[in-house]
């Protein structure tokens, strides 16, 4: 999935793989980045999947479902 949106700062991705790795709570309602990407990580993660995140501020971002088979 693709978007031409705000993209994630760098900060933000590193605050994403903390809360993902569980070294981190979520800070649920901190401006779009709270409890729906958390329930999708885990959903993903529950199924066999893994989430990849490529993202510039200001130009978008893509995420990837890795799926391990």
């Amino acid at each position: 999935m693709q978007d031409t949106g705000d993209g994630i700062a760098p900060d933000q991705l590193a605050y994403l793989q903390q809360v993902f790795s569980g070294k981190r709570r979520p800070q649920v309602g901190t401006h779009g980045l709270g409890l729906g990407l958390v329930l999708i990580n885990d959903f993903a993660r529950r199924n066999g999947a893994t989430l990849r995140f490529n993202s510039q501020p200001g130009q978008g971002t893509t995420v990837s479902v890795l799926c391990r088979k």
